[in-house]
């Protein structure tokens, strides 16, 4: 990929937020029980290593729709008042300016995934779903 090539990269910050809103909107709009959420009161997207292997992954393509990158080893928590993501600190550096751009809907918050422990990370994580609607129930992409 891009990122591991060391190219050059940039997240294009309309689109970016463009396309949250968008699945935010179709999430908000389709979070009944009997709606294609399925009453999810937040969604998780877990992205992890690279896998040669794998042809298609629903996360990566989710991860190319919003970013226009694959970031593999990152969780993006949708959640009803902000975008949470853990992810490696090149590309929460990456993701920095999307924060501030005209166009950012919802507070955008980064977390750097820590090597030696990352449990204070993900009690962050768990606390932005358990605040999000009734915190009971997570959606995700099926396999």
């Amino acid at each position: 990929s891009a990122l591991t090539r060391g190219m050059s990269v940039t997240i294009d910050p309309v689109a970016f937020w463009d396309r949250v809103n968008r699945l935010r909107e179709a999430w908000q709009a389709e979070r009944a029980p009997d709606g294609l959420w399925k009453g999810a009161d937040a969604v998780v997207i877990v992205t992890g290593s690279a896998n040669e292997d794998v042809l298609y992954s629903k996360s990566g393509a989710l991860h190319t729709w919003l970013l226009g990158y694959e970031f593999t080893d990152t969780i993006f928590v949708f959640a009803s008042r902000a975008v949470h993501v853990l992810t490696s600190s090149k590309k929460v550096g990456l993701m920095e300016p999307l924060r501030s751009a005209k166009n950012a809907t919802v507070p955008l918050e980064l977390l750097v995934h820590d090597k030696a422990d990352n449990s204070a990370n993900y009690a962050k994580l768990i606390e932005a779903v358990k605040s999000s609607h009734a915190g009971k129930c997570i959606g995700s992409l099926g396999k």
